[in-house]
C-alpha cells in the first residue's frame, strides 16, 4: 500500500484511493475465507489480486489527477479582452480626458479577477463551502451593517450580496440534505432574509426577483434529487406557483392602485407594460438603434452618453458601430460561454459540486440573459451587467469568482470524495520519556 500511495500525486487522491484499495482488499479476503482459506492465505491472495503496486499506482494517478478546463479560461479570456478592445474603441472617440482613466481601471480589475479566478481554481471549493453556515451568518452581517450605515466606501451595491448569496445559499442546501423536511426551512430562511435586508433602491427590485427565481429552481433540483423527505407532486407546484403568483400580484398593485406608491414606482411598472411608449425614452432609443443597424457597418443612430456605452448599452454600442452580423458573433461567444457553464457544473459526480455549479451558472447566465433583452429593447433597463464583459469593478471580478468556482468543481471532481464522513476528532499524542 506504501509503494502504490508513493505513486499518487495528489494528497486528497492519496487518501482516497488508500480506503477504496483497502475495501476491495477487505472484500476480497471475505470471498477467500468463504471457500476454506486461512486468513493469511486469504490476505495473501487478496492482495496479490491487486496487482503490481507500481503499476496500479500510476494507474490512478492518471485517474485521480487535477483536470482543468482550458476551453472555459480561453473563453474567459476571450470576452474579457474583446470587452476592454470594445471600452478602448468607446473611450478614444470620446472627447472627455476622463475616460482613459476608466480604460485603465477596467484593465485593472481584469486582471485582478483573473488572478482570483486561478487562485480560487486552485483551491478546494469543498472545504469553503462546508462552512457555508458561517459565511451565510458572515453575509446577513454585512449587509445589516451597510444598511445602518457602517459601511459607506465598501460593499455598497447591491451586486455583492447578490451574486455571492447564490453559492452559500447551495451550500446550505447540500449541507443539510438527508435531514428532516424543515432543514429546507434555513437555506430558504437565508435566501428570504438577504432579500428582505436587500430594501434599498427600488432599480435592485430586478435582483431580487432572480434570487427568487434562481434559489426555487435550486429547491427544485434539490426535492427531485430526493435531499429532503418532502413530496414532489405537492410541493413543486405550490413552490412555482408563489414563485410566479407573488411578484405578479406585488407588480399589479402599484401599476392599479399608483396613488399609494411613490409616482416613480408607478412609473416603472408602467415601462413594463408599455416597454415602447414615448414616456420611456431610454427603451424607444435602444429600439430605434437596434432596428436602423446594418448587417454590416455603422449605424445612423448612436447613444452617445459614455457611461452608459460602457456599462448598460455595450450591446447596443457594438450593433450601431459594427453591425448586427458582430453582434450574433458576440451573442455566438456568449452562448458558447454559457453552455460551457452548465457542462462543467452538470457533469459533476459529486453533489455538492454539482449544486454549487449549477447555482453559480444559473446566476451568470441569468445576467447574460437579462443583459441582451435589455440591449435588444425587449425589456425595460435596469440594473445588471455583461459578465466578463461590460465596464465595472464588483461586477467583473464576482464573475471571474464564479468562474473560478466552476474550474475548481472541474479540477476536483475526481478528488473529493462524499462518502467519507465528516467526523469532529481530537488526537492525543502520547509520548513516553
Amino acid at each position: 500500500m506504501e509503494l502504490l500511495l508513493e505513486q499518487i500525486r495528489n494528497k486528497n487522491a492519496r487518501e482516497m484511493v488508500s480506503r477504496e484499495i483497502s475495501s476491495h482488499i477487505e472484500d476480497q479476503e471475505e470471498v477467500y475465507r468463504s471457500q476454506g482459506f486461512s486468513d493469511y492465505d486469504a490476505e495473501r491472495r487478496a492482495v496479490l489480486d491487486m496487482g503490481d503496486p507500481v503499476e496500479t499506482g500510476v494507474s490512478l494517478d492518471a485517474v485521480h489527477r487535477p483536470k482543468m478546463s482550458w476551453s472555459m479560461v480561453i473563453l474567459a479570456a476571450t470576452i474579457s479582452a474583446l470587452g476592454v478592445l470594445m471600452i478602448g474603441i468607446i473611450c478614444k472617440n470620446s472627447s472627455d480626458f476622463t475616460t482613459v482613466s476608466l480604460l485603465k481601471k477596467q484593465i485593472i480589475f481584469l486582471i485582478i479577477g483573473f488572478g482570483i479566478m486561478l487562485f480560487i481554481c486552485k483551491i478546494d471549493y469543498s472545504r469553503i463551502f462546508q462552512h457555508s453556515g458561517v459565511l451565510a451568518v458572515l453575509s446577513l452581517g454585512l449587509l445589516f451593517l451597510r444598511n445602518i450605515g457602517f459601511f459607506h466606501s465598501i460593499y455598497n451595491t447591491a451586486t455583492f450580496p447578490y451574486l455571492l448569496s447564490i453559492p452559500i445559499f447551495c451550500g446550505l442546501l447540500y449541507k443539510f440534505r438527508k435531514r428532516s423536511w424543515y432543514h429546507l426551512l434555513i437555506p430558504v430562511g437565508f435566501m428570504l432574509a438577504t432579500i428582505v435586508l436587500m430594501h434599498y433602491h427600488w432599480q435592485f427590485v430586478s435582483y431580487k426577483l432572480f434570487l427568487v427565481l434562481i434559489s426555487a429552481v435550486l429547491v427544485t433540483v434539490a426535492v427531485c434529487k430526493e435531499w429532503y423527505p418532502i413530496r414532489k407532486k405537492i410541493f413543486l407546484p405550490i413552490l412555482w406557483g408563489c414563485v410566479i403568483g407573488i411578484p405578479a400580484v406585488t407588480l399589479l398593485i402599484p401599476y392599479k392602485f399608483p396613488a399609494l406608491f411613490p409616482p416613480y414606482v408607478a412609473a416603472r411598472i408602467s415601462n413594463w407594460v408599455y416597454p415602447f411608449s414615448v414616456e420611456n425614452t431610454s427603451q424607444s432609443m435602444v429600439y430605434a438603434v437596434m432596428t436602423r443597424s446594418r448587417l454590416l457597418g455603422h449605424s445612423s443612430t448612436l447613444i452617445m452618453d459614455l457611461n452608459s456605452l460602457i456599462s448598460d448599452y455595450m450591446i447596443v454600442n457594438v450593433t450601431s458601430r459594427y453591425g448586427i452580423l458582430p453582434t450574433c458573433i458576440l451573442a455566438g461567444l456568449f452562448l458558447a460561454f454559457c453552455i460551457r457553464l452548465f457542462y462543467l457544473a452538470l457533469h459533476q459526480k459529486n453533489q455538492l459540486g454539482m449544486i454549487l455549479g449549477l447555482g453559480c451558472s444559473l446566476g451568470l447566465t441569468v445576467e447574460v440573459l437579462k443583459y441582451f433583452l435589455m440591449n435588444l429593447g425587449l425589456i425595460p433597463m435596469t440594473t445588471g451587467f455583461l459578465p466578463l464583459f461590460s465596464y465595472g469593478g464588483s461586477v467583473t471580478i464576482i464573475s471571474y469568482v464564479f468562474v473560478g468556482i466552476l474550474l475548481s468543481i472541474y479540477r476536483n471532481q475526481n478528488l473529493i470524495d462524499e462518502t467519507r464522513p465528516k467526523r469532529f476528532r481530537i488526537r492525543l499524542k502520547l509520548e513516553q520519556e
